[in-house]
């Protein structure tokens, strides 16, 4: 007469062994799918935060966003819900774009295209128009872009440079009769 409550400590430790075995197998494979659905999901934000962040700050005559490597700070900001924003605001315009988008995919599409669609949320999101979810994600991940570029080293130390001797525009005095309210317009005060 075996039945399950007639056995001994071995087979027990064996059954529990193979029952907590199993369950941690189920779950090391599913946080392995949720890791790469995770580094994917990653990898398509990074690719749109660089794209976005290249047609912002391009190369000039000196590097542009995607070599201060804003991108990745931003996506890390927005992780830590810095600037007022999170991963689904990356998701949010991504979303936005790939609608507006023939293809169905932003990144596919030309720079032109690229660029026209940029200028139209820009300009619409800094209109006096009424505030959607999309313009207010505009204004933080925009904000992210411009704080994560200036404050690198990339940003600070090459675009914002500082002039010791003041070029040949330096104008050090104001000529009275060209500006006939010059009280005025520093202090505000009628005399």
């Amino acid at each position: 007469m075996n039945n399950i409550f007639h056995i001994s400590r071995r087979q027990l430790l064996c059954i529990l062994g193979a029952g907590l075995g199993a369950s941690a197998f189920a779950s090391i494979s599913n946080n392995a799918l949720l890791l790469k659905q995770d580094a994917e999901s990653a990898n398509e934000e990074l690719s749109l935060l660089a794209e976005i962040c290249d047609i912002l700050i391009p190369d000039t005559t000196s590097k542009g966003a995607v070599a201060a490597n804003v991108p990745a700070f931003v996506h890390m900001a927005f992780q830590h819900q810095l600037f007022g924003g999170s991963v689904d605001t990356v998701v949010s315009i991504g979303s936005y774009l790939n609608s507006k988008s023939p293809s169905g995919n932003f990144l596919l599409e030309d720079e032109f295209f690229k660029r026209s669609i940029i200028e139209l949320i820009d300009k619409t999101t800094f209109s006096k128009s009424q505030e959607t979810e999309i313009s207010a994600n505009w204004k933080i991940i925009k904000e992210a872009v411009i704080v994560g570029y200036y404050t690198s080293e990339i940003g600070g130390a090459e675009e914002l440079t500082y002039l010791p001797v003041a070029g040949s525009m330096y104008r050090a005095d104001i000529a009275f009769k060209d500006t006939p309210h010059v009280s005025n317009l520093w202090m505000e005060n009628a005399f």
